[in-house]
């Protein structure tokens, strides 16, 4: 009976692991395919470059990682039960004495592996993705908008006090270089002109926007009446600060509970405790699933159709929503309440519960 047990432990395991790298990589591109969008539209509303676009549509997908390797596994568990039932190979084992708990035992060493690798990443590695992605706003959004040329446009920045013409401009060898030619900069308040037959707008690595110009002249104090005022200066290179990055700022975003690592987490505020909760409730909630899962796969083999799938994303959107709903509340609430935080995690072990002395005819709604 051990040597049986063991060969179907492997039969269950082999499928659910299978169907979850198919559904893992079916979401990823649903998921990667979405950030896409929403982060081009992002770039062209904060001035993201286009060298930071791929970055950070891989930094929300890792963002999100936790979800999508939950809803993958959660999926792929109702999938292979149903289908198991469908050809009544789970109806001969039940009928064998294989009730659905000795079933979720049989895939729990493999839930474990997948809630262990959840929570890690979840716990630890989520806060500073984070971290990462304000980096990338809060670059953007500290980013001046006349670092972004146009061709053939006299552009006014700064309440029209830097005015910009460039004939031609061509994309550099580096991602979001531009070369430029027959170069004109005004600068109304201290009445310079600046023109130039090439520059070469550079994006250093420090985060620095450098606009270097070529075989040019500097007209100084042009507005004014005497003649000796004025200077005119012949240069073959000239460098122009155009953007400059506060290496001091760079971390400093606040106090958001997201971004902090675990251990900076201070139990005695309201924001960070639920934070602890909220990253202790994705693993929790996984097992919770995997468990509701064996009762949700569960089907008629006659029945030509099964909505177990729908019932699975459904039950997935309703417990998440429940979590965020409550993280959100006492995040608000002047004394916290850790039985409020437990009321998703009550709920659906409740209805597991009852769904489980329905099966076993130990209760009736009829």
């Amino acid at each position: 009976m051990k040597s049986n047990g063991k060969i179907i432990y492997k039969l269950l395991s082999r499928k659910i692991l299978y169907g979850f790298l198919a559904f893992f990589l079916l979401l990823s591109l649903i998921l990667f395919g979405n950030q896409f969008f929403l982060v081009v539209n992002q770039s062209i509303k904060q001035g993201l470059l286009s060298s930071e676009i791929l970055p950070l549509m891989f930094m929300k997908y890792a963002r999100d990682l936790p979800f999508l390797f939950s809803l993958s596994f959660i999926l792929s568990i109702i999938y292979t039960l149903n289908r198991m039932y469908k050809t009544s190979e789970l109806v001969v084992l039940n009928n064998a004495g294989i009730s659905d708990i000795k079933l979720f035992r049989m895939i729990l060493p493999i839930t474990f592996l997948v809630t262990f690798i959840v929570s890690i990443y979840s716990i630890f590695s989520v806060p500073f993705v984070k971290l990462n992605i304000e980096q990338f706003i809060n670059n953007a959004k500290d980013r001046p908008e006349y670092i972004f040329f146009n061709e053939k446009v006299f552009q006014s920045f700064n309440n029209d006090s830097i005015t910009f013409y460039i004939s031609e401009i061509e994309k550099g060898e580096e991602n979001d270089n531009q070369l430029l030619s027959n170069v004109f900069l005004y600068y109304r308040d201290s009445q310079r002109v600046i023109v130039a037959n090439k520059g070469l707008k550079e994006h250093l690595n420090s985060g620095d926007v450098i606009l270097n110009l070529y075989n040019g002249k500097i007209y100084d104090n042009l507005n004014l009446s005497s003649l000796d005022s004025q200077s005119i200066t012949t240069f073959n290179e000239f460098s122009i600060a155009l953007f400059e990055k506060d290496k001091e700022d760079t971390l400093n975003f606040g106090d958001s509970p997201e971004i902090k690592g675990i251990f900076k987490l201070n139990p005695e505020e309201n924001k960070d405790l639920a934070e602890i909760f909220y990253r202790i409730s994705t693993p929790i909630s996984l097992l919770i699933l995997s468990t509701l899962s064996v009762y949700v796969s569960k089907t008629n083999p006659r029945s030509k159709s099964s909505y177990a799938l729908g019932y699975g994303v459904i039950l997935y959107i309703l417990y998440y929503n429940l979590i965020i709903y409550f993280k959100t509340y006492m995040e608000g609430v002047l004394e916290y309440n850790i039985f409020l935080t437990l009321i998703p995690h009550l709920a659906f072990l409740s209805l597991i519960y009852i769904i489980h002395l329905y099966r076993n005819n130990l209760i009736n709604f009829k």
